[in-house]
């Protein structure tokens, strides 16, 4: 008898014991894994020319139909597989607008699910004009890009 009261009391206090010990619980960040991209961007970033470029008239953000239709043209004659894009604008207190009218860009083409890879580049306030430059991406740069750009991925266990 006395001994089961001693395993009793023994696993009790194992018990409570061990649930008050505090226990780390996962936060979101634990789920998010990004591999390094610092060489792709710098080869994306270092480009100068660019294949195309969408003109936005002085100040707005709305892509005029007529860009909309030569943009798809130039789609169709490319056939490019992955491109990036980068608003222009001068100055740095530009670089909203640039950012905006470089993401119209890319709303309006998964809009008409023109089936095409794009990474948005950062601003340079040293590319002057309101403009998005696009470039086309090399295939081997393209793969190299969709092997080692961030993904949100988003662990189950």
């Amino acid at each position: 008898m006395i001994n089961r009261s001693i395993i009793v009391t023994a696993g009790l206090i194992l018990l409570v014991g061990c649930s008050s010990l505090p226990v780390k619980k996962p936060v979101a960040e634990d789920f998010i894994v990004e591999q390094d991209i610092t060489s792709v961007w710098a080869r994306l970033n270092s480009s100068i020319t660019h294949d195309y470029f969408v003109w936005y008239q002085g100040g707005t953000e709305q892509l005029a139909p007529e860009e909309q239709k030569k943009l798809l043209r130039w789609i169709e004659t490319a056939q490019p597989a992955m491109i990036c894009l980068r608003g222009t604008g001068g100055a740095e207190k530009f670089r909203t607008l640039a950012e905006n009218r470089a993401l119209g860009v890319i709303r309006y083409l998964q809009a008409q699910r023109v089936g095409i890879d794009m990474v948005m580049l950062d601003y340079d306030p040293v590319i002057r004009g309101g403009r998005v430059l696009i470039n086309d991406i090399p295939p081997q740069l393209a793969r190299e890009i969709r092997l080692t750009a961030p993904m949100l991925v988003i662990k189950s266990d």
